[in-house]
């Protein structure tokens, strides 16, 4: 006979989890899920310079940027966007 019900409200929703919570809802009302919204943890990491050096001319820090950029191991669509707009720019300089 439940399963008869279930059936009866899943034909109807056409989604099995909708389907399930219905049925929880009005044949079992005492049986509260708590639903918890789990927010993922994002860690970002520290790129330290290895010389220690800051650039002082904007060559320089060009360069640094650029040397940066090409050594990364993933490159999005942004990354490749920008080394070949400091390539440009230090080629006319």
């Amino acid at each position: 006979m439940k399963l008869l019900k279930y059936l009866i409200i899943y034909r109807t929703t056409k989604d099995p989890i909708m389907a399930a919570k219905i049925y929880q809802m009005i044949y079992h009302p005492e049986i509260v899920q708590l639903s918890s919204v789990v927010e993922p943890k994002i860690t970002y990491s520290e790129q330290k310079i290895t010389n220690g050096i800051k650039p002082t001319h904007k060559k320089n820090e060009l360069l640094y940027s650029l040397e940066y950029l090409k050594n990364k191991k993933v490159k999005t669509k942004q990354d490749v966007e920008s080394i070949y707009t400091i390539e440009m720019v230090l080629k006319t300089m």
